[in-house]
């Protein structure tokens, strides 16, 4: 279950004057688009730009953007490129690093239009290692979600395909 990826709801519109009131700044900073931190409206395209953080975070295990502060980090996600996910782990295949690092395009425009095309570059990817979509139906069909393994850490970079055992 994904609880919160830095999507969030505006529930008041920024005054016309465009000065940000404290707290104004709506969203988790290590998930947060540039579009948001400056204030222009989400759209489907800044919840793509927060997918591929998640993406990256579970490829890599670090977030895309690591500082010493919420500024910081906003100020990352606006001015600095993200590295490659097979920067920080061998193997992670070049066309899946490829989707991960169009979702976290600075632009809007330069990521991809919708979920839909994000979905149709990630089933063009077909099985890793045999498993693909039915795969993954079959499996969650077989273990309901009262039954979701716990989360284990490493201590050391895998290998992409690597499994930690519990």
């Amino acid at each position: 279950k994904v609880l919160d990826f830095g999507l969030v709801r505006v529930s008041d519109p920024q005054p016309a004057d465009g000065v940000t009131r404290e707290g104004g700044l709506a969203g988790t900073p290590a998930f947060m688009a540039p579009e948001l931190a400056l204030g222009a409206p989400p759209d489907g395209r800044t919840d793509l730009y927060a997918v591929g953080c998640v993406a990256f975070w579970l490829l890599t295990g670090r977030a895309v953007f690591e500082a010493s502060n919420a500024a910081a980090m906003v100020a990352a996600h606006l001015r600095d490129p993200p590295d490659a996910a097979s920067d920080w782990v061998r193997g992670v295949p070049p066309a899946l690093d490829a989707i991960v690092t169009r979702c976290l395009a600075k632009a809007p425009a330069d990521r991809f239009a919708d979920a839909r095309a994000l979905a149709d570059a990630l089933d063009a990817l077909g099985p890793v290692d045999g498993w693909g979509a039915a795969q993954a139906r079959a499996w969650w069909a077989a273990h309901p979600a009262e039954s979701s393994p716990a989360v284990h850490e490493s201590s050391h970079a895998l290998e992409w395909g690597e499994t930690v055992a519990p």
